[in-house]
């Protein structure tokens, strides 16, 4: 690793985004000549705070003069590129002299476009399963499907085409005379935006790679995602090679059941590369029973309801076991509506086990940057990087422990989740100038049933208000974080969100290494830390 201190950096900035449950980081680098490098890490919020990105970006254009050097998106999820989308036309008018994204957006790659063919059709089955369900666990999902910025026909976002060329095709279906449940592509057409930013100078990067930041002496190591990744088509460092086939599985055949409860047939499967023996696989897979041992739904109803169909073998069954002998035939065809008697779409329900499960693959998919600066020290920024993501660093890099030693600054995955931060690989973090970011929003987290953000084992933050409210903590109240920090940790919002400032013990018996600075507007958009050399 590098370790000479003969560099020209004079201060290096990290400006956290209080927009709501999102990230957003602008990192500059500044040399003694005055020259400097901006660094855009993600622009995105979860839920409706358009308003509030856009002043974020508002304020990017002030700080970088309208240039940034490299723009960098890790991920696809609505909480950290909703931004580029919501205020793309602010965007287009900037310079933007490199896109760096992971390999995994590469339209070219095909083990990534075999990953992305399987995680849209997933998608489209979850969102058929939410449509057979009511009240709260329909807004489970709901609210998980945020992520990927799918709205109802409603609230829709119609996407501008001005400078993407056609409208992206949207999938809607009904089912139970319901309304059709839209969703837009609108993470393909951020994408495309953001791709058309770089122009040429978008960079797909592979982990084990190192891109140079050379007139200011950094280097950035890339570490995830992996190619080994199981979700994402690999198996090993032998068959992780292009062109790797996903076998059907117990996800697709609940895509095509879902999609076949939904009303939708096989079309919606072909648009996503499936081919019609796939198709017709998932099918047999989508049944409890082989189909010898079944009757269709519709031949149950005819023979019930016919009575010129009375010696049918099966309609003295229908007819003792669901007490339909006496009843009138208006009676009947209520009785078959009764939902207490049917257990035909009760497997629905797992729609929200594989919608957590679709939301982890994407995390899974985030650009991985341990940034190494000229004296040896390292911001480690990871996206939403989940523990699978963590656990192939060390394949990639092999001086992986001393990057983890050396690290003096941690972007906390996920808003602080229980499965983004690897637990045995943060307790290697043992540089005694580390320093944690998350970037979270307690008031909005809180509304939704069940998101512990950040979890309790990495920093106790459930009555956490304001920064005084730290003196309350009692030592065994400290999660993993706390603990290897020395109690140094800034958490973006909490429970009042950006209505007060971000929460940080400001303690004199563990000085900060930087200067934490606070927007001192009453916006209170941001928070910076900045490191001096």
């Amino acid at each position: 690793m590098t370790t000479s201190q003969n560099h020209s950096l004079t201060s290096l900035r990290i400006r956290m985004y209080r927009q709501g449950l999102g990230d957003c980081f602008l990192l500059t680098f500044a040399k003694t000549t005055g020259e400097k490098y901006n660094m855009l890490v993600d622009c995105g919020v979860l839920g409706g705070a358009k308003k509030r990105i856009a002043e974020a970006v508002k304020d990017i254009i002030d700080q970088t003069g309208n240039r940034i050097d490299v723009l960098v998106a890790t991920h696809e999820h609505s909480d950290h590129i909703s931004g580029f989308k919501t205020s793309a036309a602010a965007f287009d008018q900037m310079q933007i002299d490199q896109v760096w994204l992971a390999w995994t957006e590469d339209l070219s790659d095909q083990q990534a476009k075999k990953f992305r063919e399987k995680d849209n059709a997933l998608q489209l089955g979850i969102t058929a399963s939410m449509m057979g369900m009511e009240g709260e666990q329909a807004e489970s999902i709901r609210q998980i499907l945020e992520f990927y910025v799918i709205e109802s026909e409603d609230d829709q976002v119609q996407e501008d085409s001005s400078n993407d060329g056609p409208d992206l095709p949207n999938s809607a279906f009904a089912m139970g005379g319901k309304e059709p449940f839209m969703f837009a592509k609108t993470m393909d057409a951020t994408m495309k935006r953001i791709r058309q930013w770089g122009g040429e100078n978008v960079k797909y990067l592979e982990p084990g790679k190192i891109q140079p930041i050379p007139d200011f002496g950094v280097k950035v190591h890339i570490l995830g995602p992996s190619r080994k990744m199981k979700m994402l088509g690999g198996t090993g460092p032998e068959e992780a090679v292009a062109g790797h086939a996903f076998r059907i599985s117990q996800a697709s055949s609940f895509l095509a059941a879902a999609l076949k409860a939904a009303g939708a047939g096989s079309g919606e499967l072909s648009q996503f590369g499936w081919s019609q023996d796939d198709i017709d696989q998932a099918e047999r897979l989508s049944m409890p029973f082989d189909s010898s041992f079944g009757l269709p739904l519709d031949a149950v109803k005819d023979t019930i309801l016919d009575q010129s169909k009375t010696e049918d073998a099966y309609h003295d069954f229908y007819k003792d076991v669901y007490g339909l002998e006496n009843m009138p035939p208006s009676n009947k065809e209520e009785l078959l509506g009764v939902d207490w008697r049917r257990i035909d779409i009760d497997w629905l329900k797992v729609g929200g086990s594989l919608a957590l499960q679709q939301v982890s693959n994407i995390n899974n998919t985030s650009l991985v940057m341990a940034i190494e600066l000229p004296d040896g020290k390292v911001l480690l920024f990871v996206g939403d990087a989940e523990e699978d993501n963590w656990e192939l660093w060390g394949d990639e890099i092999p001086d992986l422990e001393g990057l983890l030693t050396n690290t003096v600054l941690y972007k906390v995955g996920h808003h602080g989740s229980h499965n983004a931060t690897d637990k045995a690989l943060v307790k290697k973090m043992t540089n005694r100038d580390l320093v944690a970011l998350i970037p979270v929003d307690k008031e909005r987290s809180d509304k939704n049933k069940g998101w512990v953000f950040p979890a309790e084992d990495l920093y106790f933050a459930e009555d956490l208000e304001t920064s005084a409210d730290l003196e309350k903590k009692a030592p065994n109240e400290r999660g993993l974080l706390d603990v290897q920090t020395r109690g140094r940790v800034i958490v973006n919002c909490g429970k009042k969100s950006y209505q007060v400032d971000p929460i940080y013990n400001p303690s004199p018996d563990t000085p900060w290494p930087g200067v934490i600075t606070p927007d001192p507007s009453d916006q209170r958009l941001w928070v910076d830390y900045t490191l001096n050399f």
